[in-house]
């Protein structure tokens, strides 16, 4: 949103107040953990194995070859599928803290509902957040009217997001205010099951009920939702590159679109052209 006059800003950086410690499997079915502590440093941190702890916005980021999920690597570490994490924590404005997975391996289910049940508990209010856009407009084409792109915007407040995406059953697209949005929805939304092989492995891991599948003879009502949740776990992976991007302790506004068939190569591709022209610290208007 933009101020009007006599308006202040009320967005403000989370904290949270102790160790949040989930265990879980990998995606490949390997029990491990994951560790979130509170530290005394802005910015998300890892980390790593040998004890390195490096700030997630000095990481190379990178998206798998075969599989396209996000990779984040330090030295001959390699940070596999953060986007569900990473992304809920941009949207719950978190701040201060390092994440200490079990050999780099992240618990995964498809979804980031068990990050936000465990995190949701340990919250508490922070300081209001250095603001910054990206001093041009970014894009990413791909093709007729498959884009990404981040509009500045100097005199706003938060991000705004419009996000599409489109299957054989149907095309949807969902818009609206990032300070604004159901972070419960956001961390509890799933991907589209696309396969019969990737409905068979999903089973194998107990996951069956974590992606979305359409049935036939569906109503028109149903697949609507189905596409909601589907362009709403869309827009958590794309948040999943700000903290890459994010200085530190910091919040982008501005506006960004992501039409259909855009996924995490061309999130990355954004993030890197939005390092090339840089951003702009806005100042907090008070009229």
């Amino acid at each position: 949103m933009n101020l009007n006059k006599g308006d202040t800003i009320m967005m403000k950086c989370s904290f949270i107040n102790n160790s949040v410690v989930l265990d879980g499997q990998s995606i490949l079915g390997f029990g491990t953990n994951l560790e979130i502590e509170p530290c005394n440093q802005d910015g998300i941190w890892w980390q790593t194995p040998n004890g390195d702890t490096v700030l997630i916005r000095d990481t190379i980021l990178g998206v798998h070859r075969l599989f396209h999920y996000l990779t984040f690597r330090w030295k001959k570490y390699t940070l596999r599928i953060p986007e569900h994490l990473f992304g809920l924590l941009y949207a719950m404005r978190l701040n201060g803290i390092c994440i200490i997975p079990y050999k780099s391996r992240l618990p995964y289910d498809s979804t980031a509902g068990m990050f936000w049940d465990r995190l949701k508990l340990s919250i508490i209010p922070g300081r209001t957040p250095d603001l910054y856009t990206p001093n041009t407009k970014v894009e990413v084409l791909s093709g007729p009217g498959k884009f990404i792109a981040f509009y500045p915007d100097v005199y706003a407040q938060s991000l705004t997001y419009e996000v599409g995406v489109a299957y054989p059953n149907g095309v949807s697209t969902i818009s609206g205010d990032l300070d604004k949005i159901d972070v419960f929805n956001l961390a509890w939304s799933r991907s589209y099951g696309r396969t019969w092989a990737h409905k068979c492995l999903s089973k194998l891991f107990g996951r069956e009920h974590k992606y979305v599948w359409f049935e036939s003879n569906e109503d028109k009502p149903t697949i609507d939702k189905k596409l909601k949740e589907i362009a709403t776990h869309r827009l958590l992976d794309m948040l999943g590159v700000f903290p890459h991007i994010c200085p530190p302790g910091g919040r982008l506004v501005g506006k960004i679109v992501a039409k259909p068939f855009m996924g995490h190569v061309a999130d990355v591709s954004l993030v890197q052209k939005i390092k090339e022209v840089g951003l702009k610290k806005i100042k907090p208007v008070l009229v």
